[in-house]
């Protein structure tokens, strides 16, 4: 096996481990119509903002919203991951990468928003 299939096999390795806390990372838990989310479906427990908004959505809208988050949110994820293997700036560019996906999944929430019920805790 030579460098450049180890160095594949590396980069395809890390790329799983980013689509795994991707997917692993995804919350749903439906209550009765309306679903109050905090900090969306991207859950980040060790940067959990007490002043993040709640949104309220149709559980209807739930196909919708995960459809979304799947193919925007995951998507630019992946590949924001891949850059950042392939610069070797993995710390700074993956907090960039993580804003992102926080941003993105907040988009998704806020299309399908119901109203926004402000600061809760």
């Amino acid at each position: 096996m030579n460098v450049s299939h180890l160095m594949y096999i590396a980069i395809f390795a890390a790329v799983s481990a980013f689509m795994i806390h991707a997917v692993s990372s995804l919350s749903y838990n439906t209550i009765d119509d309306t679903i109050p989310y905090k900090r969306l479906f991207w859950i980040d427990k060790k940067a959990s903002y007490d002043d993040s908004p709640l949104y309220t959505v149709r559980s209807s809208s739930a196909p919708i919203i995960v459809d979304c988050f799947l193919k925007e949110c995951i998507k630019s994820f992946s590949a924001c991951g891949k850059t950042c293997i392939m610069t070797n700036e993995e710390m700074p560019c993956m907090a960039a990468c993580n804003q992102q996906k926080q941003l993105c999944s907040t988009r998704c929430f806020q299309r399908y928003a119901v109203k926004t019920v402000g600061n809760a805790a």
